[in-house]
């Protein structure tokens, strides 16, 4: 089966059973599905065919998972685009994905009208919360559409999604995933977490990212409830899992660790709670210790990319008054996921052996389909069936991956994945900047924050304010430096290139001496 087979499948056996739950109501699977097939409909009568484009710029809401139903249902691209973009970064994306429609609601209204006049292609706007001139309404679209649904249906080869990651080039890549990626993926989450059909998802991950939306895949691959908060807040998640009895939730740690200073401040009656998964990296065994001593022993991690999912450690590994076995594994990512393969290579593409650390390979059925239009890119990052991410890691002779650090210069702060190269090219924009070089240096509370260390003109009056200030014009706020140091020179290797190892050990050197 398909993504869309099951959603018909679950409105067949299980019509009444919740689907969706956001602040604006509560949906059946039935209504879902059915509405997700006038969506189709309406989608076609503005002009969508199978394998166009279908552009969202969305907050988490029960209307955006009804339009990645729509289009698993008709075999139309959904691109779901950062909210948290600047007008010029949403404006290289839809250049490049040429949508036919763009859906976008009304908090937005203004970022979308500065940027239509620049795309080269004139799709059709579409506002969910109201419209204005030359904007069709959301539901006014969807009233006058067919019950019948779509002409055209997706396919396991269909592209469902293009979403795009920022690239080491400061150019965005959107990663193409196929309806059967989605639902390899769909059913590899939801055995790692253990979801079941009396499931209750919370989402407070956006829907625009893998984490919300492999979330959302794996609880509707198999049935249940999806309970989709807008943005996430601490007391309002606490709320809901106590009203709703949430029985799963992703957090990235600096969101869990929000979360929990929240519960401690009053009594919550957090027992409905079977698993919490958390990605990316590990989480430090003094936090772990806390939370598991909140809420037990359920936490998942869930490490890869939106190119491939990788690893897992499970629950079982989730010991922090164990053997020194098993306080070391809680500093890995896990072991490769069922159904999956991994590789740890040198730069010759040979395997290298255990305890070697090496570029991580990854090879699995929910593996994606590579760049759209960026097939170089493409070529160098999908060799032989096999996806490089970029990062280093290692092996243990038991299978447990270390990440030991990123290739690619990725700065992983609060979740988020942010390059070192896109923020250092925003920088270099400044008339009065001369050099940069961005790091991730480790911070408290956001994992790692980015700090730029810059080299001005001479006499040049450009304060760290000013210099964030410019950067916030150009990229998402939250890829701006947090902090800002000044150097009258930076330090080089032999061939030119700034040295940022040594920059690195230079301001972790400081934060020791320091503390």
């Amino acid at each position: 089966m398909i993504l869309h087979q099951l959603i018909e499948r679950h409105e067949k056996m299980s019509p009444h059973r919740e689907a969706l739950v956001d602040a604006s109501g509560r949906e059946s699977f039935a209504e879902l599905a059915h509405r997700a097939r006038k969506l189709g409909a309406a989608l076609h009568a503005l002009g969508v065919r199978h394998q166009d484009r279908v552009a969202v710029v969305l907050t988490n809401c029960n209307q955006f998972a009804e339009l990645y139903v729509a289009c698993e249902i008709a075999g139309f691209i959904i691109v779901p685009i950062n909210t948290r973009l600047a007008p010029a970064e949403m404006t290289r994306i839809l250049t490049d994905c040429t949508p036919r429609v763009v859906i976008f609601e009304t908090e937005f209204a203004e970022t979308l009208r500065a940027l239509r006049d620049n795309l080269p292609t004139s799709p059709e706007f579409v506002c969910i919360g109201g419209a204005e001139n030359g904007v069709a309404s959301f539901e006014a679209m969807l009233g006058a559409a067919s019950a019948e649904g779509p002409p055209t249906r997706g396919r396991p080869e269909d592209l469902i999604e293009i979403i795009y990651t920022s690239g080491t080039t400061g150019q965005p890549k959107g990663v193409m995933r196929t309806q059967a990626a989605d639902a390899a993926l769909a059913d590899c989450i939801g055995r790692e977490i253990s979801i079941t059909p009396e499931s209750r998802t919370l989402i407070t991950m956006p829907l625009f990212h893998m984490g919300g939306r492999g979330l959302q895949l794996a609880q509707h691959w198999i049935g249940g409830t999806c309970i989709i908060h807008k943005r996430f807040d601490p007391n309002s998640a606490l709320d809901c899992i106590e009203l709703e009895r949430v029985t799963h939730a992703h957090f990235a740690p600096t969101m869990l660790q929000d979360l929990l200073d929240a519960a401690d401040r009053a009594a919550r009656d957090l027992s409905s709670l079977k698993t919490i998964s958390y990605g990316a990296a590990p989480m430090s065994v003094p936090f772990l210790r806390r939370a598991m001593s909140k809420v037990g022993r359920i936490f998942v991690n869930l490490y890869g990319a939106t190119e491939s999912h990788v690893t897992c450690l499970g629950r079982e590994h989730h010991s922090v008054d164990g053997s020194d076995q098993s306080r070391k594994r809680l500093g890995s990512v896990g072991q490769v996921s069922i159904g999956g393969e991994m590789r740890i290579l040198d730069d010759e593409d040979n395997e290298v052996g255990v305890g070697t650390p090496g570029e991580i390979a990854a090879r699995a059925p929910w593996m994606s389909a590579g760049y759209w239009n960026r097939s170089g890119e493409t070529i160098e990052s999908f060799r032989n069936g096999w996806v490089r991410f970029g990062d280093i890691g290692v092996q243990d002779e038991f299978g447990f991956l270390y990440l030991v650090d990123r290739k690619k210069d990725m700065i992983i702060s609060g979740g988020e994945n942010i390059y070192s190269r896109e923020v250092e090219m925003a920088i270099l924009e400044h008339t009065e900047v001369v050099d940069v070089a961005v790091i991730g240096v480790s911070d408290e509370r956001w994992g790692e924050a980015v700090k730029a260390v810059v080299m001005r003109k001479e006499n040049s009056a450009l304060d760290a304010e000013g210099l964030i200030a410019h950067c916030r014009s150009l990229i998402a706020r939250y890829k701006c430096p947090k902090s800002v140091d000044f150097v009258p020179q930076l330090p080089r290797l032999p061939s030119g290139k700034i040295a940022k190892v040594e920059l690195r050990a230079r301001y972790a050197r400081v934060q020791i001496e320091t503390k």
